[in-house]
Parts: C-alpha cells; structure tokens; sequence
C-alpha cells in the first residue's frame, strides 16, 4: 500500500496496537514536493484483508488530511467483499454493500478496479465513486 502524490511515491508505515486498531504513519521524508500542496493522490492497494482494509483507509484519510484534499483517486486491483453481491439467507449481510459505504466516506473522484466478479457489485461500487473504471482482465492478461 503506498500514495502517489503528485507523481511522487509516499509510503506509509503501519501499527496494530494493543486493542486492535490499525495505525498509519506516511514516509514523509519521502516526500520532496513543496510543503502540503498537491493536486492529485492516486492510492494503491491490495486489499486482501479486513486489516488491509482498515489500513487503506487510515492511509488515505492521512494523504487527505495532510495534502489539503486534492483529487483523489483509488486503484484497488480486487475489491473485497464483492463475492458478497447478494443476501442469500436470513441474517447475512450484504458484504459489497458494507464495503461500499466504507469507500464512500473516502470520497473518491475516481476508482479503479481490475476484478469486480458481478454487474451487482460493479453497480454498489459505482455507486460510491466519482467515476468506476474497471481493467478488464484480458487487458491485464496481455500486459504481462
């Protein structure tokens, strides 16, 4: 998980205290722009956990609350919960839904997602971004 501020690579540290929460601390030694202007952050992350998840958004809340909230996009390969399209018993959760507003409180311009397995979940998504692009996997089959 990393930022790309303004072209420019910030990494973050990560914590787990005590009682289970997830701490972030940007890199900002890394950081050679001028002070806290910039104009775009693009987010990158694999999220293959309810902690990375948690990470991902106290990382980007940082990048917002450090760099006076610019453009901000979020390029999530493969998007957690979406195998959760749909309640199909009584007292399940709708997990995309979940994980959806979770994505909406980051209020992102734009997401980008490479593996949204259903319509249904592309639709929850979509409905918490800006604007949703999604990378084929054939495209990035070709890639590599």
């Amino acid at each position: 998980m990393y930022l790309i501020v303004n072209n420019e690579k910030v990494r973050a540290k990560f914590i787990t205290f005590a009682g289970g929460e997830e701490h972030v601390q940007l890199c900002l030694e890394d950081w050679t722009g001028d002070g806290v202007t910039a104009e775009r952050i693009v987010a990158y992350g694999y999220l293959k956990s309810s902690q990375d998840v948690m990470r991902f958004c106290n990382m980007v809340n940082a990048g917002m609350e450090h760099f006076n909230y610019p453009h901000l996009i979020l390029n999530i390969p493969y998007v957690p919960y979406a195998r959760q399209d749909r309640v199909c018993a009584l007292g399940q959760a709708h997990g995309i839904d979940v994980f959806t507003g979770i994505l909406t409180s980051l209020q992102a311009d734009e997401i980008i997602v490479s593996d949204i397995h259903s319509e249904m979940s592309k639709n929850s998504v979509s409905y918490g971004a800006g604007t949703l692009t999604e990378i084929p996997q054939s495209r990035l089959f070709l890639d590599y």
